[in-house]
């Protein structure tokens, strides 16, 4: 079979799968994942190849890794509450604690590579920093921040 013939397949069925429970979308990898076109050619040739998905580092491009040297910048875009955000940032800390990540909450006008929190689509991002340097959004509807 084309190649071509094979991706129209996969994308309708993603289309087809669309689930209402913003936390398990349809439209996205695993429910939450948003993928570029690059991230969803690997993984379809990797299942193609496979016959299943193989594990592996999903982030390949140093390009999409955050600096480990510095903070990772965030700020809201204002469609969460206080408490969402609180409990967003309680997440943050956690993570911090656990992890070798940091977080740095910056509310300037400056667009630089960072993550910005919004409610645009449920539950879901893309994976790793923006490899442009611009910013990173992650969609967290009110359904997916709890404690």
């Amino acid at each position: 079979m084309q190649v071509g013939t094979e991706i129209a397949k996969f994308e309708r069925r993603q289309k087809d799968n669309i689930v209402l429970n913003p936390e398990e979308n349809g439209r996205y990898y695993e429910g939450d994942i948003v993928l570029d076109a690059e991230q969803a050619y690997q993984i379809y040739e990797s299942t193609i190849q496979h016959g299943r998905r193989t594990k592996r580092k999903f982030i390949r491009s140093e390009l999409r890794r955050w600096d480990s040297h510095k903070p990772i910048v965030y700020s809201f875009d204002g469609s969460h509450t206080r408490r969402e955000q609180r409990v967003i940032e309680l997440a943050l800390e956690h993570w911090h604690n656990i992890t070798c990540l940091n977080f740095e909450r910056r509310d300037d006008e400056i667009q630089e590579n960072r993550i910005i929190f919004t409610d645009v689509d449920g539950c879901a991002s893309n994976v790793g920093r923006h490899p442009l340097g611009e910013p990173q959004f992650v969609s967290l509807a009110p359904e997916c921040i709890r404690v």
